[in-house]
């Protein structure tokens, strides 16, 4: 039982870095569509607004994919913790 719950730690860290690495891309993208159409499209004021905003979505994307990946990660360590107890016999 210890050594599945170590490979589901394992897993569950690895489906973390997949699911940020995801979220990061899209909110590339979307950057990248954003701000070519601000840039085309608009003049003045609005190009300066709709890249502030564009900006801001692209951080808080960002940090959205971190708490995603460290709330993974977390949960990983956590079943490797109880894994290695369970392997240790101090359950």
């Amino acid at each position: 039982m210890g050594g599945v719950l170590v490979a589901m730690g394992c897993l569950s860290a690895g489906v973390g870095w997949i699911i940020a690495g995801r979220t990061l891309r899209l909110a590339h993208r979307t950057h990248g569509r954003t701000a070519s159409r601000a840039a085309t499209v608009l003049d003045g004021w609005d190009t300066w607004f709709l890249g502030g905003f564009s900006n801001l979505t692209m951080g808080l994307r960002s940090l959205y994919a971190m708490a995603v990946w460290a709330a993974w990660t977390v949960a990983g360590l956590a079943l490797i913790g109880l894994g290695l107890q369970q392997l240790a016999g101090r359950t």
